[in-house]
């Protein structure tokens, strides 16, 4: 980016002199300057940029790059049912190479969640008996994928789903496992949402999570 807006970062030699041999320094020029512009002298390439990144930050004329940190809104979520002939034990057995026995627990599983669908994304919905304890009690797993199958880790639209699905007064937590339990297939997240939101703060404080 910076060498795009007309930085560039120079290594002394003798032909500079000797106290500029082994420094390094960023000079700026852009069409319609008369001369470009000279940083300080720095012990390594690191440093210069560093020093011209400084530079453009400070610099008023030179526009800075504006990032809109927040999503668009998203779409109503509404209910979905998977077709029945997608849950045929053969054929899913056969399509994720599981086993039948696998196969038609997982079907199962999928019998028992809710679905709810929009433009963008899918989110799954089960009731997880007391996965923290019977402090915290049962609580709510939504697992959140995109329907493009793109990756996806913006909290702004997490924090809408969780707001849409369960509802705005409903805390949640997002687990990161231990290398031993670590499942990593597919670009799909989990929000643990307690039905009681005090449950799970009480949870997390206790914890020190």
């Amino acid at each position: 980016m910076l060498e795009a807006e007309g930085y560039r970062v120079h290594s002394g030699t003798k032909a500079d002199g000797l106290e500029l041999v082994g420094r390094f320094w960023f000079t700026w020029r852009v069409p319609a300057m008369a001369d470009c512009e000279v940083g300080p002298t720095c012990s390594g390439p690191w440093d210069a940029w560093a020093s011209a990144l400084d530079h453009r930050l400070s610099n008023s004329r030179i526009e800075v790059h504006q990032v809109s940190v927040a999503s668009s809104p998203l779409e109503p979520f509404h209910p979905a049912v998977v077709p029945e002939e997608v849950l045929d034990v053969r054929s899913f057995a056969a399509r994720y190479g599981l086993s039948e026995e696998v196969a038609s627990a997982q079907i199962s599983r999928l019998f028992a969640q809710a679905i709810y669908m929009n433009d963008r994304y899918q989110v799954n919905v089960e009731v997880v008996d007391a996965p923290f304890g019977e402090e915290t009690g049962d609580v709510l797993r939504l697992s959140i994928k995109r329907r493009d199958k793109a990756p996806v880790h913006d909290w702004r639209e997490l924090q809408q789903i969780k707001n849409m699905i369960v509802g705005e007064e409903h805390e949640a937590l997002e687990v990161y496992p231990a290398e031993s339990r670590l499942v990593d297939t597919a670009n799909q997240y989990h929000l643990w949402v307690s039905r009681t939101s005090r449950c799970v703060c009480r949870w997390a404080i206790r914890t020190g999570k």
